[in-house]
């Protein structure tokens, strides 16, 4: 284990185990939120149609797109850190409790956001 090494002159202080546990929960949560923003961008052109073709200019329709696809990335992104918390805390006992959950949390979310964007695509594409 690398905590139980000497420590060599010179070199970087290792990162204790909680810093780098919540380091990986923060970037698999990007992992996980992202298909969540590409599946709502269809749904929002449905729903939202008559809204999108009142509007004059493409680019106030873009930010109004943007914006609403962000509160979905938002949410998926917060429920993804929470899927961490266990193991994250866990680190401080020393053990891997709570790595289940935060795999088996996130897989499941990639997996429903990427069916999702992969269902309201085909649909929107194809009406």
């Amino acid at each position: 284990m690398i905590s139980q090494l000497a420590p060599v002159q010179g070199a970087p202080a290792v990162p204790n185990v909680t810093a780098r546990r919540f380091f990986i929960v923060h970037l698999v949560s990007y992992g996980v939120a992202l298909p969540w923003g590409a599946a709502a961008v269809p749904i929002i052109f449905m729903h939202k149609q008559a809204e999108l073709l009142a509007m004059t200019g493409e680019s106030e329709a873009v930010l109004f797109v943007v914006r609403l696809a962000s509160f979905t990335v938002t949410i998926f992104f917060v429920v993804a850190h929470l899927f961490g918390i266990p193991w994250i805390l866990a680190a401080r006992r020393g053990t891997t409790r709570g790595f289940r959950l935060f795999v088996g949390g996130s897989s499941l979310l990639l997996a429903i956001g990427v069916g999702v964007g992969i269902f309201g695509w085909s649909v929107f594409l194809r009406s």
